[in-house]
C-alpha cells in the first residue's frame, strides 16, 4: 500500500499543492481547470504532507506491485488534476448552489472532454465486507459508461438523489451483483448521445429517470450513465434539476402501485404535445372484477367513488408523497398516516386526512376509523411505506373497512363460484415488508381471502418494454407536472457532490436525514481529485479509507 499521511484528517498531493502556490504563477485558469488565485484562497484550508495521494489506494488488487505503487502514485496525482471532476472556470472548493440548469460553455467543454477521455468520476462500492468506511472509493479516472443497444441513451448526471435501498445494499450486501458497483437511482440528467434506434430524445434534453439497478452503466452515483430510452421522462422547463432528482424512484414506485397493481388509471390526456392541453378532471376509474397481479385494467365508474379511500401508512416518504399525489388526482381520498410535522404539508399535496404516527396502534387504528365513519367513505386500499409491524396495521384497518359491509352479499358471491365483486375486496401494497405470517395466520380465513397483498415488480412493469406501461405512464406524468397538478418533492441539498453520498446516506441510515424531504447532490459539487476541503475527507477518504 503506497504511503499516505493524515495530517488534521486531510490526505494532499505534495506535487500538486507546492506548485500551487508557486508566486511567479500567472493567475489563469490552469490545467486544473481554475486559476491560481482559486486555488491559493483553497489551500488555506489545508495542511500540506510530504507524500503523494493515491487515487486506489487501500486495495491490494490495485497496488499488489510495490515498485508500481510508487510509479502510479505520481501518474494518479497528476492524471487527476485533469479529471472532470475540476470544471474549467469553476472553484471545486466552492460548491455552485445557485440553480444552472443549462450548461456554460466551459462546462459543456469538460463534458465533451471527458467523452473523448472515457473517464469520468464515480463512487464506487467496493466491498460489502470490509466495513461501512472501507466500502466506498470515489474515483477520478472510472470509465464511461457506453451504450450497446440501439434503444439506449447516454446520459450526463446532473443531479441524484439518494435512496435508502442504496445503504442498505451495503450493510446487507443485496442488489449488487459484482465489485467494483455503482449505486444510486434517481437520476436528473442530459442527453448526450442516443442509440441507433432512439427518435424521441435528442441531445441536450433534460431528462429524469429510475434507474434500472441490475445495470451497473445506469448507475446514479457516477458522471455518466446508460438507459433504456423508454425508462426516461422529460424533465418540464419550470422544475430545476434539484427538484427532478427527487422524482425517480418515489414516482415510478408510486405509479407502479397505483396505476399498475390497483389498476387506477388517470384520466384521458392530451394525445400530443400540439393539442392544447385541458384541465384533467379528478376522476377514479375502479379496480377489475377478477383481481389479478399486473393487471391494469378498470372497470366503470360507480356512484360511491367518491367515497373510496386509500390509506397511505408513511405519508411523509418520498413514495408516500407521490403515491397520495397520485391517488387524490385519480380521485380517491387519501389519508395518511405520518409525523404531525408533516401534517399542513401533505394536505397541501391533496391529502384529506391525517393521523398522527406516534400515536400506539389501538389509537391510530381508531383514528383511521373516525375518519371513514365520518365521510361514509371505506378503505379499499393500503400503501405500507415503513415496514412489517406497520404494514399489520393497514392490513387490519382494512379488515375493519370490509367489516362494516353486507357479509351475506360476499357469501352468497363465494357459494355460487363467482368472481368476487372488487367492492368486496381490499388491496395493499408493502413496500418495506409483508405482515408477518404468524400474523396473518391468526386471522380469520373469511378476511384473509379479501385483502389482496401485490408482490410488487419492476422488471415485469416499468423495465419491461413490451407493456408500454413506462411510456405512456411517465407520459401522463409529464403532463401532470407541467399543469401543476403534479408536484416535485422538496429537495434538501448535501454538499460536495459525490463526496457527499456517503455521508447522505448515513443520514438516511441513522435516520437523521429531514423527513419529508429528499437528499439530493450535485455532481458538479464534487470536489476536485486533487484538491478538497477538509470536511470532505474527514468524512470520506479518496482511496476509500479514512
Amino acid at each position: 500500500m503506497a504511503d499516505i499521511e493524515l495530517i488534521d484528517a486531510e490526505i494532499v498531493p505534495t506535487t500538486v499543492a507546492h506548485s500551487a502556490v508557486d508566486a511567479s504563477a500567472v493567475d489563469a485558469v490552469d490545467r486544473w481547470g481554475y486559476t491560481k488565485q482559486q486555488r491559493a484562497e483553497a489551500l488555506k484550508m489545508l495542511a500540506f504532507s510530504d507524500h503523494d495521494v493515491v487515487l486506489g489506494a487501500g486495495w491490494a488488487d490495485e497496488l499488489s506491485n510495490p515498485d508500481a505503487s510508487s510509479s502510479s502514485s505520481s501518474s494518479s496525482s497528476s492524471s487527476s488534476s485533469s479529471s472532470s471532476l475540476s470544471s474549467p472556470g469553476l472553484s471545486p472548493m466552492l460548491p455552485r448552489y445557485a440553480e444552472e440548469d443549462r450548461l456554460s460553455e466551459p462546462e459543456l467543454a469538460s463534458s465533451r472532454s471527458s467523452l473523448a477521455e472515457n473517464v469520468a468520476d464515480a463512487l464506487l462500492v467496493r466491498s460489502c465486507s470490509q466495513g461501512w468506511s472501507l466500502s466506498f472509493e470515489l474515483q477520478a479516472r472510472y470509465p464511461v459508461p457506453r451504450i450497446s443497444q440501439p434503444h439506449e441513451i447516454l446520459v450526463e448526471n446532473l443531479a441524484v438523489g439518494l435512496n435508502p435501498v442504496d445503504w442498505k445494499s451495503v450493510s446487507y450486501n443485496f442488489g449488487i451483483a459484482g465489485f467494483p458497483w455503482v449505486l444510486g437511482r434517481d437520476i436528473c440528467g442530459r442527453v448526450v448521445e442516443v442509440g441507433d434506434a432512439v427518435t424521441q430524445w435528442s441531445v441536450g434534453d433534460r431528462v429524469w429517470t429510475c434507474a434500472d439497478s441490475r445495470d451497473l452503466r445506469a448507475g446514479a452515483y457516477q458522471r455518466f450513465s446508460v438507459h433504456a430510452d423508454h425508462t426516461l421522462a422529460k424533465v418540464p422547463d419550470a422544475m430545476s434539476n434539484d427538484q427532478a432528482a427527487t422524482i425517480g424512484t418515489g414516482l415510478v414506485t408510486a405509479a407502479v402501485v397505483v396505476c399498475w397493481f390497483f389498476g387506477i388509471s388517470l384520466d384521458t390526456l392530451p394525445s400530443s404535445s400540439s393539442e392544447t392541453p385541458r384541465p384533467i378532471k379528478k376522476r377514479r376509474l375502479a379496480i377489475p372484477h377478477k383481481i389479478s397481479e399486473g393487471t391494469a385494467t378498470s372497470r366503470a365508474n360507480s356512484a360511491s367513488d367518491h367515497s373510496t379511500w386509500i390509506l397511505i401508512y408513511g405519508g411523509g416518504a418520498i413514495t408516500g408523497i407521490y403515491a397520495a399525489q397520485l391517488a387524490s388526482i385519480a380521485g380517491l381520498k387519501v389519508i395518511c398516516v405520518a409525523s404531525p410535522s408533516n401534517f399542513e404539508y401533505l394536505r397541501s399535496l391533496g391529502v384529506a386526512e391525517c393521523v398522527d404516527r406516534t400515536q400506539d396502534e389501538a389509537s391510530i387504528l381508531q383514528g383511521i376509523d373516525r375518519v371513514l365513519c365520518a365521510s361514509g367513505g371505506r378503505l379499499e386500499y393500503a400503501i405500507d411505506c415503513v415496514g412489517s409491524s406497520t404494514s399489520s396495521i393497514c392490513w387490519r384497518a382494512l379488515a375493519n373497512s370490509l367489516s362494516h359491509h353486507d357479509k351475506a352479499e360476499f357469501e352468497a358471491a363465494s357459494n355460487n363460484n363467482h368472481d368476487r365483486d372488487a367492492d368486496d375486496m381490499a388491496q395493499m401494497v408493502c413496500l418495506a415488508g409483508n405482515p408477518k405470517s404468524a400474523f396473518l395466520d391468526a386471522q380469520a380465513p373469511e378476511v384473509t381471502s379479501r385483502i389482496h397483498i401485490h408482490k410488487i415488480s419492476f422488471s415485469t412493469t416499468f423495465y419491461n418494454p413490451e407493456t408500454k406501461f413506462a411510456s405512456q405512464t411517465l407520459n401522463t406524468i409529464t403532463q401532470l407536472f407541467e399543469q401543476g397538478l403534479l408536484k416535485p418533492c422538496r429537495p434538501e441539498l448535501i454538499p460536495d457532490g459525490l463526496a457527499g453520498v456517503r455521508h447522505g446516506l448515513e443520514q438516511l441510515r441513522d435516520g437523521l436525514a429531514p423527513r419529508a424531504k429528499k437528499l439530493v447532490v450535485r455532481i458538479d459539487d464534487t470536489p476536485a481529485a486533487d484538491v478538497t476541503h477538509l470536511g470532505v475527507r474527514t468524512e470520506l477518504g479518496w482511496n476509500g479509507a479514512v
